[in-house]
């Protein structure tokens, strides 16, 4: 037993000293009791507690309370943190359950807080949002995110409930070159120095396209092969924009593809879907049509450059080059060359009215060239205005003639020479004259043929050659007259003159 605060024998008396004092040490034990056991005495069984007994405002706010079971018919409201080594086992969670669907409809804050494992989120997730309007909805000023890799590539994977198998990739492949990957491939790259390369890695300009030919082509086309690059619509159009000059275009409409010029020039040139091709013309009729003036050479040319033609005129040749003038095939063989199989011609109408040949060649074994041809409306009128040459049997078109000069021949039977005095200007020495009938080959000379003598006048065509004067050798025509086939020495002779340079 513990020792009394006060020894007393029965019988001895009790100061009120004492019985304060002792009111007081007993009061204060009471208050200590710990209900430790032990000194302070045996515990009190549960039974023995009354209900109510004991106030749980009274435990110490400071002590620490070790529970192994806890089990509560109320709420249980914890103000400090509550550590829960084994299972929190709750007889009752509606009350929880619906704290959790509310968040559904309320702003989660768990700032700094840490998910290690997946997090699942049913409806929209927002950042910087309240009102999220997507699944993932981020609201920031200026850099709204990152993604950062750990390696050398970073890559963003899109898919459907297709499968993987069928996932666009967004990657930012090493050296920082941003890629779409699709089906196993980069097919679209956009590189650090700003090239764009569609089909390849390494595009070497803004934009470089690579592909097969005729690896597909859209729906709509008509052409039967599809090349790298379509542009599709009611007006195809490409433009290309100078910074520093004029502005230009491609476009398709109307079944023609037009090059354009600023502000809209696009009669330039145009290919038709018959495929001619119209210059300074929106309606070619032709493989070629043009519509203007035309030149041809070596960029020398004066004429057009000068304005110094009309629209249909075309130049051909160089002023700083000379063409032709060799013998054979050569490398300046002419300066305008027709090519034919045998034959070809020249040719002029007026207005659809007649037809005129200037020049026929029969190539082949003929090897001839016949100026003036009859095409059908006679042979037009040939006029030169200045000398001209004749080689060999070729005959020139006159420059002037003199008609109706008559000599006779003084008894030479059509054999001689006659000098004939031509108003003045000139003498022509007639060396010769050959009877129609009679003559072989120009070519080889000339040969005294036989004329035909008549008692009547019989007027017989005789080629002459001149000579004796200051101009070019020239051919006349002659008609001769017979007066009587007994008096020769009357023959007569009428020229008339085509001469040459005169």
């Amino acid at each position: 037993m513990p020792n009394p605060y006060f020894r007393k024998a029965p019988g001895d008396v009790l100061r009120a000293s004492e019985w304060n004092e002792l009111q007081v040490k007993a009061r204060e034990e009471i208050l200590g009791h710990r209900h430790t056991g032990n000194e302070d005495g045996s515990l009190i069984p549960r039974a023995a507690i009354e209900a109510g007994a004991i106030d749980g405002k009274l435990i110490d706010p400071a002590a620490e309370v070790s529970v192994k079971t806890l089990t509560t018919s109320g709420n249980l409201v914890v103000k400090g943190e509550l550590a829960v080594n084994g299972k929190a086992l709750l007889g009752d969670i509606a009350d929880l359950l619906a704290t959790v669907k509310g968040l559904q409809a309320e702003k989660l804050n768990r700032a700094g807080d840490t998910v290690i494992n997946n997090l699942l989120v049913g409806g929209a997730f927002g950042i910087g949002t309240p009102t999220p309007t997507h699944r993932f909805h981020v609201v920031a000023l200026n850099e709204v995110g990152l993604f950062e890799s750990s390696g050398v590539t970073a890559c963003l994977r899109l898919s459907t409930r297709e499968g993987l198998e069928h996932r666009v990739e967004i990657t930012n492949r090493p050296g920082g070159r941003l890629s779409l990957w699709n089906n196993g491939e980069d097919v679209f790259n956009i590189t650090r120095d700003r090239n764009v390369g569609i089909g390849t890695i390494t595009p070497g300009q803004k934009l470089m396209v690579q592909g097969n030919h005729n690896a597909g082509k859209d729906p709509d086309s008509g052409l039967v092969h599809g090349g790298q690059v379509a542009i599709k619509g009611n007006s195809p159009q490409l433009d290309f924009i100078d910074t520093d000059d004029n502005d230009w275009a491609i476009f398709v409409q109307g079944s023609k593809m037009h090059f354009v010029r600023q502000p809209w020039n696009y009669t330039d040139l145009v290919l038709g879907a018959n495929g001619y091709v119209g210059m300074g013309t929106d309606n070619p009729k032709a493989k070629l049509s043009v519509v203007g003036t035309a030149m041809i050479s070596d960029g020398t040319g004066y004429a057009v450059p000068q304005e110094r033609m009309v629209s249909g005129s075309l130049t051909i040749g160089s002023t700083a080059t000379s063409y032709g003038g060799g013998s054979g095939w050569n490398a300046n063989t002419a300066g305008l060359m027709l090519e034919t199989m045998a034959n070809t011609e020249i040719a002029v109408h007026d207005g659809g009215s007649r037809v005129a040949s200037l020049m026929y060649y029969e190539g082949d074994s003929a090897n001839r060239i016949t100026i003036g041809r009859d095409m059908g409306w006679g042979v037009s009128t040939m006029a030169s205005a200045g000398p001209l040459i004749a080689e060999g049997n070729r005959v020139y078109p006159k420059i002037k003639a003199f008609r109706d000069q008559i000599v006779t021949n003084g008894g030479v039977d059509v054999v001689g020479q006659w000098k004939v005095n031509y108003a003045g200007e000139f003498v022509a020495v007639y060396e010769c004259l050959v009877v129609l009938q009679g003559f072989s080959d120009l070519a080889t000379g000339f040969t005294v043929g036989t004329h035909v003598a008549s008692d009547a006048a019989i007027p017989q065509t005789v080629y002459i050659k001149l000579s004796g004067f200051d101009e070019k050798m020239a051919w006349g025509i002659a008609y001769c007259s017979e007066s009587r086939k007994e008096n020769e020495v009357d023959n007569r002779v009428m020229f008339t003159l085509v001469v040459f340079g005169a």
